[in-house]
């Protein structure tokens, strides 16, 4: 019986739920739904920053050979390596991630 009411049996009552980790199993579940839709637009998402990077990186280094080799050696570490992840077919977080860094870099490397 209920202490409450106890006309109703205890099993009656909703049970409690945690807010916090029903909002938190929530967002991660959007959250894996992005990463597996991006896996699965692979090759739609692929030639798309692969364009990208390597636009930013060819002018990001036309821009630091000028100044110095350091930051050509950047740019040509971080874009070869993010066009490694994109041709050994890494996961599409890796290369995501990889490449939004990539174009940081470039931009950074371009404005300084």
């Amino acid at each position: 019986m209920n202490t409450l009411n106890p006309s109703y049996p205890a099993n009656v009552y909703a049970p409690k739920v945690n807010v916090v980790n029903l909002t938190l199993n929530l967002k991660t579940q959007a959250v894996s739904a992005i990463w597996q839709k991006a896996e699965f637009s692979r090759f739609a998402i692929t030639p798309l920053l692969m364009v990208i990077v390597v636009c930013m990186g060819g002018f990001a280094a036309a821009v630091s050979v000028e100044t110095s080799i350091v930051k050509l050696a950047i740019v040509a570490i971080s874009c070869g390596l993010t066009e490694a992840f994109m041709l050994a077919l890494m996961p599409m977080r890796t290369v995501i991630i990889s490449s939004v860094i990539c174009v940081l870099l470039s931009l950074l490397l371009i404005i300084i």
